[in-house]
């Protein structure tokens, strides 16, 4: 494996447990201790506000016709199916945007409408709506065009599309400006003005709530669009890891459900080829396995490909386009470990970066921008510290940053606009643009930006971790009860447990270039084999016949008919009494 800077040392960190705020839920709630535990320690106190986490409905969706714009937005679209006018769909090129293009297409053309859709080429238009939709619309005859996932701030395109006659509704719900764009209706619940209840939801949640809001007002039941869509809502949501919290976790719940017995052809034909059909299936399903493949298209080739397995209704067509991602999927995954080893590499030479500075930046010719935010998320997560990988093209660098929680990037981004071409996103993901020669300065002073804002203690690797557990009581029963509070996501992390003292029987690395650890544990009767995923370095710090303390998730795999439970370890050291 390749030459990978050490990581500083982790702190493990959890939040007490009120036993009277425990015993408050477990004598309204037929739960087990482990669950009102867990939920009294992420701030879930309340028997009823438990209640609809543990149990969401569809009815806990709030009104689309809350959210600001929605009235005139239906309007506009109900005009164009009347008038027979054709539609421009103007998406994004990531799941989000390409499953709220997707939903509103089909809704549209459900309803009879003229529908086009357009999603920008990733390395030659980039993101956002960009004047080149006024030719696109003007080619197409559409005389309204739809944002999804993007637009917010695209005042000019706005503008633009006016001045030539082409109407504009944005949905979005990225950070706003403080004056919006010129349209007929801009929808985005982070407008600070909108008065709707919920403000995290995903592009393809706002996308959601326009086609509920459309179908309704045509007197279609609400019950019957979301039975339509909501596989749909549940893969962008997801895969943009959003918080599943609120309308996002019903969306997400009823979603997976409804994503299993799609009647999509894409989407089957994508199950098909992951062997899921017919199986249960959980956010890691849709965030590790079908929303790569989705986004691989848009990362290395043209997203197009995969809107078309979204949209198509031919079995041949599908399964020949998901075999097809599934392999510029491998591309990706090869682009993306040469490029990692890489960005290691340039840690290794230049050691004031690790030793200096709180936020990572790091650029390199012949970097592919389409997996700079992987890259980028990767040594975020094994440094803990916002990370930025710009890849150099010509005069300009491009690239995306990942941070940590105590770090708004956009607003970093924001204070030291001054010295990029563009830039913006949202508090834990953003984009930048910038010339060459600028990537110095944005160092310092992205840099100095983040002195001011970062307490020393954040610019560490960080687990938060939900309870203590012996190893007598890591069990299948506990795995099923921690199902009660899945989906698992932002927001909703998969419950973390230490158990510490266990025996080390052995330990091998495993993966391409031994990048994952796994290592036998036991103690007294109980064993357990557990994997590290991408902490092969480290395995020198444990041997056979030592005690260490793991930090880990936990799940159950089917293994040659037998159902076995696996730790899944974030972090792993030596057996101490000394605090971290």
């Amino acid at each position: 494996m390749p030459d990978v800077p050490a990581a500083p040392r982790s702190r493990w960190v959890t939040a007490q447990a009120e036993p009277d705020a425990v015993d408050g839920l477990l004598s309204h709630l037929e739960i087990e201790p482990a669950v009102a535990s867990i939920l009294t320690r992420r701030g879930i106190v309340d028997p009823d506000e438990a209640e609809r986490f543990l149990h969401p409905s569809l009815d806990h969706l709030h009104d689309p016709m809350r959210m600001s714009g929605m009235g005139a937005a239906v309007d506009r679209l109900r005009r164009a199916l009347a008038d027979r006018e054709t539609i421009l769909i103007h998406g994004d090129f990531d799941v989000d945007g390409l499953a709220s293009t997707a939903l509103l297409a089909r809704s549209l053309i459900c309803l009879g409408a003229s529908v086009k859709t357009h999603i920008p080429h990733r390395l030659e238009e980039g993101y956002g709506l960009h004047e080149d939709v006024a030719k696109v619309a003007a080619q197409d005859g559409a005389a309204l065009v739809l944002s999804c996932d993007c637009g917010i701030r695209s005042h000019g395109v706005a503008q633009l599309l006016r001045e030539r006659g082409i109407d504009l509704i944005i949905t979005d719900h990225h950070e706003p400006d403080t004056e919006l764009p010129d349209a007929v209706a801009v929808i985005d619940p982070k407008i600070p003005s909108c008065p709707y209840p919920f403000d995290q939801l995903a592009g393809v949640g706002v996308a959601f709530k326009l086609g509920q809001a459309l179908s309704e007002a045509l007197g279609i039941p609400a019950s019957k669009f979301q039975r339509a869509y909501l596989d749909l809502a549940a893969l962008g949501t997801i895969a943009d890891v959003v918080p599943l919290l609120g309308e996002n976790r019903v969306l997400a719940h009823f979603g997976l459900l409804q994503l299993r017995a799609t009647r999509k052809v894409g989407l089957r034909a994508l199950l098909r080829r992951l062997n899921l059909e017919e199986k249960p299936l959980d956010t890691y399903h849709v965030g590790f396995m079908i929303a790569p493949r989705l986004n691989a298209a848009g990362r290395l080739s043209d997203a197009r490909d995969a809107l078309e397995l979204l949209m198509t209704d031919s079995r041949q067509l599908a399964d020949s386009v998901a075999r097809r991602l599934d392999h510029v999927n491998a591309d990706r995954q090869s682009v993306e470990a040469h490029m990692l080893a890489e960005a290691y590499q340039r840690l290794a030479d230049d050691e004031g970066i690790l030793q200096e500075d709180p936020v990572i930046v790091l650029s390199g010719y012949e970097w592919h921008r389409g997996v700079a935010g992987l890259v980028a998320g990767a040594i975020r997560e094994r440094y803990g510290r916002p990370t930025f990988v710009l890849c150099v093209e010509g005069t300009q660098a491009v690239g995306s940053a990942r941070s940590v929680e105590e770090f708004d990037v956009s607003k970093a981004i924001d204070a030291v606009s001054d010295c990029l071409i563009r830039g913006g996103g949202h508090a834990m993901a953003a984009g930048v643009t910038l010339d060459r020669d600028q990537i110095g300065e944005f160092r310092r002073r992205i840099n100095d930006y983040a002195l001011q804002s970062i307490r020393p203690e954040s610019l560490m690797p960080t687990y938060r971790y939900d309870d203590e557990l012996a190893a007598t009581r890591i069990s299948h029963r506990l795995c099923g009860e921690l199902q009660l509070l899945a989906p698992f996501g932002q927001g909703n992390p998969r419950p973390r447990f230490v158990t510490r003292g266990l025996n080390v029987e052995w330990v091998s690395l495993v993966g391409r270039d031994g990048w994952h650890v796994k290592m036998g544990l036991s103690a007294g009767d109980r064993s357990l084999i557990g994997i590290a995923w991408r902490k092969g370095e480290r395995a020198h710090e444990i041997q056979p016949g030592m005690p260490v303390d793991i930090l880990y998730t936990l799940k159950t795999e089917e293994r040659r008919g037998v159902v076995e439970l696996v730790p899944t370890i974030e972090d792993f050291r030596p057996a101490t009494t000394e605090e971290w």
